[in-house]
């Protein structure tokens, strides 16, 4: 059965998922500065098997998994409102913050790690200048990153939101429905869902050293993870499948990841196949089992995408001061961790949160005066 456009629902699921994948690439980030891999601020010491491991349990899945569950959340979004209002959501939630973030949290980024490469000597305000010279680029010299550092996530999107507009409101029209609910139909026939394995494979293997590659990915890959998650979204039956065979694809999960490790031939070798067997996974076992909601899952709702911009920005300041420590690497770890959770949480409590003029920088709806009853959140006033 096809989703009714006309009738708009919310998906704790997703919502859960979301919170969950956030989570994930914070703790993802947040050991990047013990591995063998290059970022922007590295512990003394490193660890060769941290990054082979990482890739095996998180990173094949992680972006993907963001994008899917952003894909499902646009269906509903485009059935209640209209291309413009669309557009004008996307500027604000997703455009404002990337802006916001090129030119403050980015530079502070770039800053720490020209200071702790031995590239640069001053301060930060004497840094300001040379951040516009030449483009950010991993293992470069240019300083401008255009793309956010880590939100590239935010600028990937957009354009993603931006570019499906004719084909989401085409599918919201009579022939555009029709096809829509016979590819659902076709799909949710037991063993046609790897269909959707097929583009992905076929952008790994055709062009394999060709395109931007960022967070294990392609940008073309990840476009097709965010329509994949538009095309599940929009068919109860394909959802209802992708739960009856969460365990199947579950026990395949585990067996090629098991079969890499014992091989000693990572997935991020042929991570093409293995991602969908870890997504279905992953929607299965959510749809059947997080489909609630409690006071944690109400409060994180508004504050993922404040702790994802926030969150890099805040590990690398906190890790920067404590990775020269004379203490051992796991109490380093465990502090970075901590005190960074710690510091992300106060900030969007005490300064995001509560103030319309800053819920905007972040990508945030406005509170209104309905919306304060019964929270210690004051309204802005001041408009």
């Amino acid at each position: 059965m096809q989703e009714n456009y006309d009738q708009p629902i919310r998906r704790n699921d997703l919502d859960w998922l979301r919170v969950i994948a956030i989570l994930g690439v914070f703790l993802y980030h947040s050991v990047h500065f013990f591995d063998n891999g290059d970022w922007s601020v590295k512990n003394p010491t490193t660890y060769a098997w941290i990054e082979p491991t990482l890739m095996n349990f998180m990173a094949v899945w992680m972006m993907p998994l963001i994008f899917l569950i952003s894909g499902e959340s646009v269906f509903y979004a485009v059935s209640k409102t209209k291309a413009v209002e669309f557009i004008r959501d996307k500027v604000m939630r997703l455009l404002v913050p990337l802006i916001v973030g090129v030119f403050s949290f980015s530079a502070m980024q770039v800053y720490l790690e020209r200071i702790s490469h031995g590239q640069f000597h001053g301060s930060f305000i004497d840094f300001i200048p040379h951040y516009f010279e030449g483009v950010y680029i991993p293992g470069g010299t240019g300083n401008f990153a255009f793309h956010g550092m880590h939100l590239w996530y935010l600028l990937f999107l957009f354009i993603f939101n931006i570019a499906f507009i004719p084909v989401f409101w085409w599918l919201k029209g009579e022939t555009g429905s029709k096809l829509l609910r016979r590819v659902g139909e076709l799909l949710a026939i037991p063993g046609f869902l790897v269909l959707l394995f097929v583009p992905t494979v076929m952008i790994q293997n055709v062009a394999p050293n060709e395109g931007l590659v960022i967070g294990g990915w392609r940008m073309a890959q990840y476009a097709w993870f965010f329509f994949a998650g538009y095309l599940i979204s929009s068919h109860q039956q394909l959802r209802s499948q992708i739960i009856a065979t969460r365990w199947i694809w579950a026990c395949l999960s585990c067996v090629v990841i098991c079969g890499s490790v014992f091989l000693h031939k990572g997935p991020a070798n042929h991570p093409d196949i293995l991602v969908w067997l870890e997504l279905f996974t992953i929607l299965g076992f959510a749809m059947k089992r997080l489909d609630f909601t409690n006071p944690f899952l109400e409060y994180s709702r508004e504050a993922v995408m404040p702790f994802y911009i926030l969150h890099q920005n805040v590990l690398f300041l906190i890790g920067f001061f404590i990775v020269n420590l004379p203490i051992s690497d796991s109490a380093k770890y465990l502090i970075i961790v901590v005190c960074t959770l710690v510091a992300i949480m106060g900030m969007y409590e005490y300064l995001v949160r509560r103030y319309n003029a800053i819920r905007i920088l972040f990508g945030m709806k406005l509170i209104h005066c309905s919306d304060t009853r019964g929270t210690n959140i004051k309204p802005d006033t001041s408009k």
